[in-house]
């Protein structure tokens, strides 16, 4: 836990060539935010949108408005994700020392990153509920400040992204 358009972006430095294997190996999807080579889908998965659904009937239970779905943040979130699992490793730091607002920024997400929830488990439920367990976790998902979020999965790794716009 970390405190509190388009679809990707890429980051200056990125060749057209790149762009062009990027979009032959998976159409609709570019790579973005992250150095770990994967590539963000144009849409969120239906694991990845039911975590989201879960966020904000917690948030809504709470009183508060559910999150803007951002797809930079979505981006962010699910590189990270398919970066850990990639690279074996589970933290909020990328192993070449990249924080979540470093990941947001490089996927082009131009509001205030503010935090950053993992887990590791099998179901959209089981994470939802681990977070709501854990008080820092908690107050990420009922921040009052944010208002946008980034879902990512890969296997049995999520990722989300809270951000101001």
């Amino acid at each position: 836990m970390r405190p509190a358009g388009n679809a990707c972006r890429f980051r200056s430095g990125q060749t057209a060539g790149l762009l062009a294997a990027l979009l032959l190996v998976l159409p609709g999807a570019v790579g973005c935010g992250d150095d770990g080579g994967g590539v963000c889908a144009e849409e969120r998965s239906a694991a990845e949108r039911e975590l989201g659904r879960l966020v904000d009937e917690e948030r809504q239970s709470a009183g508060l408005p559910p999150y803007r779905a951002d797809d930079a943040l979505d981006c962010a979130a699910r590189m990270h994700a398919q970066d850990m699992a990639r690279n074996d490793y589970f933290s909020h730091d990328s192993p070449d020392g990249r924080t979540f607002v470093d990941r947001a920024r490089s996927a082009g997400y131009d509001g205030a990153p503010l935090g950053e929830n993992i887990a590791l488990s099998s179901t959209p439920a089981s994470v939802v509920a681990m977070w709501m367990d854990s008080d820092g976790h908690r107050a990420n998902l009922l921040s009052q400040e944010a208002n946008e979020i980034g879902v990512g999965n890969e296997g049995d790794l999520w990722v989300v992204v809270i951000g101001r716009e």
